[in-house]
């Protein structure tokens, strides 16, 4: 039982805090469930990104609601650039170009190449 009593020390923490959580791969059935528990325990305030439609779609088949959990779509987001802008700034010491880093940030938010 220690181990409940550190994970609910946790839980409570983290809600006094109430910090966002992103979730980019938010196709994936247990990203959706740790999300909806997030939600509903007031743990943090919680976005998941990827299409809205395919997202809602995807929790409706595996019984999770989203009640409460922002969606965005990168792809039509007007955020996208900035966050292109930021990740080749980390990088860029590597030699990286601000096109190469479409790519990866594709991958991450599990976009369509």
């Amino acid at each position: 039982m220690p181990e409940i009593e550190f994970l609910n020390r946790i839980r409570v923490k983290a809600s006094q805090k109430k910090k966002t959580i992103v979730l980019p791969e938010s196709h994936d059935e247990r990203v959706l469930r740790a999300a909806e528990i997030l939600s509903k325990e007031n743990i943090s305030s919680i976005i998941t990104l990827g299409d809205e439609e395919k997202v809602r779609a995807d929790a409706s088949g595996f019984g999770v609601d989203l009640h409460g959990i922002r969606i965005i779509n990168p792809e039509k987001s007007e955020k996208l650039s900035d966050f292109t802008n930021i990740f080749y700034n980390l990088r860029k010491h590597k030699g990286v170009t601000i096109e190469g880093q479409k790519r990866p940030l594709r991958r991450i938010f599990s976009l369509p190449a």
